[in-house]
């Protein structure tokens, strides 16, 4: 719907500014932002355009993308959202990102020119400027995930008629959200949601002395693991020589045993086929901590409709509805996917249409980045744009030909628009799911690395191509050993979901101090 609305819009003629260069970037995220760097390190012209005021993008990543620029104190502590964000932008400036980039500039549309070039034209939200980029290249990094699905749109009734607070779980339209800088003491907080930004939300709420939170669930088939055993459970989903379904099923056992029974939430793990089962690298203790201290339930239903100072849920046990108080309603129901932008109609791609996991459809010279083609974390997007790169180097060399015949397709479609099942993040099959009982990783993850390689030894001799192979072999096998010893670290450091995990998600450093949400 949105491409047809496109094409009723008048593109202006006239350009005020035209502006060559090599690389077009466009969006100032994470992906944007590491592209421009890698365009600086390899001293190519670049433009960057960024629709708002500064970089960094609207989602908080926690990708490890240079190790001087740490995220957190360890790999075992997480960090706060806000922290995160301020690191990407420190780092954004001190390689002066922001000398090259258009801010508060949208595109407008892009074209293929029968020259090979493509042409951008952009708009200056501020001073209405129209702008032609004409370059050899681009990145498309805009952001996948676009506006918050609102209550409305879950089916809730009666909005409007809810008195106390309602605000989004992440930021709406250049507002952070209330949860994250509002003293909730002695409030009830109701959170319709259990995704990335709901747990986000809960852990804000929890921070700012909520009195009891409620989180209100859909029936779904996703898992969510403790932050204080995410290397515990890769270790075991990378394990070797053990059948996949042997493997799930004793995670599943461990979780249930140890975090979800004791605390009273032994409704909430999802049932059904294993391989319909999501692991979406969701970890967060503060649900399992807030659940033990008496001050989190969770129901699994849905909201059915608002009212003056309560919400109420409709769940299996309860068809009339249960009302829950609450002085604020967090909605985390999920965020639009932006897999079809407005911007690239002229082109005919879009998100729906990946190659090799970096490229836009089949032209080589347009390469893409996100949290979307979710390959390679927690190094995030990094091998994404080394493939992007290396592509771009070979091209120039003359060898387009070699990079086209390399690509195949490697769709990722949103969850419901997909062939795989158990939703966009379980990759193929499951988490668990590997290609024989040698692997030393997921069938996911052995795919990409396959993707990976095929780019890579473009141009490269035989004793490099071997090399890359092997390399590529024994980097599996590290990754699985790594996570084995963190994962002894975690066992020895937090040996209870308790006092260890509370000192755990509570450490006194600086870096984490805040709400996930709030400018600091």
């Amino acid at each position: 719907m949105t491409a047809q609305c496109s094409l009723t819009v008048r593109l202006p003629d006239r350009a005020d500014e035209v502006v060559e260069t090599e690389m077009t970037i466009v969006g100032g995220g994470i992906c944007g932002i590491l592209a421009a760097k890698m365009c600086g390190d390899r001293q190519w012209p670049y433009v960057l355009v960024e629709r708002s005021e500064e970089l960094g993008g609207a989602y908080e990543p926690n990708y490890r993308w240079d190790k001087k620029y740490r995220l957190n104190q360890d790999e075992l502590t997480k960090g706060s959202g806000a922290a995160t964000q301020q690191t990407l932008k420190r780092f954004a400036y001190d390689h002066c990102v922001d000398k090259f980039t258009r801010f508060s500039t949208e595109v407008l549309t892009v074209r293929h020119r029968p020259d090979g070039l493509f042409l951008t034209i952009c708009k200056n939200l501020k001073t209405g400027k129209i702008t032609h980029i004409v370059s050899q290249f681009m990145m498309i990094s805009p952001g996948i995930l676009t506006t918050q699905v609102s209550a409305a749109e879950r089916g809730v009734k009666d909005v409007d008629k809810f008195k106390n607070t309602m605000c989004y779980a992440g930021k709406h339209n250049g507002v952070d959200s209330a949860v994250g800088n509002t003293d909730l003491t002695g409030k009830n907080v109701v959170i319709m949601g259990t995704g990335s930004f709901a747990l986000e939300a809960l852990e804000a709420a929890g921070r700012n002395n909520a009195k009891h939170i409620t989180l209100v669930s859909r029936p779904r088939k996703r898992w969510i693991c403790p932050f204080s055993r995410q290397y515990t459970v890769t270790a075991m989903c990378f394990a070797p020589f053990l059948p996949w379904n042997l493997k799930i099923k004793f995670v599943h056992w461990y979780l249930r045993r140890k975090y979800y029974n004791p605390v009273g939430l032994k409704h909430m793990p999802p049932t059904g086929e294993l391989y319909e089962q999501d692991w979406s690298g969701q970890c967060n203790d503060g649900l399992f901590r807030l659940a033990a201290e008496g001050r989190l339930d969770v129901l699994v239903g849905q909201v059915d409709r608002l009212e003056a100072k309560d919400v109420v849920v409709k769940t299996s046990d309860n068809s009339e509805g249960v009302k829950v108080p609450a002085d604020m309603f967090v909605v985390a129901s999920g965020c639009h996917y932006n897999l079809n932008p407005p911007f690239l109609h002229e082109l005919g791609i879009g998100f729906g249409d990946i190659h090799n996991y970096c490229f836009m459809g089949r032209n080589p010279r347009i390469g893409t980045a996100s949290d979307f083609v979710f390959a390679f974390v927690p190094a995030g997007p990094i091998s994404q744009l080394e493939m992007y790169f290396h592509a771009v180097e070979q091209i120039k060399l003359g060898r387009e030909r070699e990079v086209f015949n390399a690509m195949y397709p490697t769709p990722l479609g949103a969850t419901g628009k997909t062939n795989h099942t158990g939703g966009r993040m379980a990759g193929l099959h499951t988490f668990f799911a590997s290609r024989n009982w040698l692997s030393r990783t997921n069938i996911a993850s052995e795919l990409r690395t396959a993707a990976y390689i095929s780019v890579m030894e473009i141009g490269q001799s035989l004793p490099m191509r071997m090399a890359l192979r092997v390399g590529a072999y024994v980097a599996e096998w590290h990754r699985f050993f790594v996570c084995v010893r963190r994962s002894a670290r975690e066992l020895w450091n937090f040996p209870i979901w308790g006092k260890g995990v509370k000192d755990h998600y509570h450490p006194t450093a600086p870096l984490l101090v805040g709400s996930t949400r709030k400018n600091e």
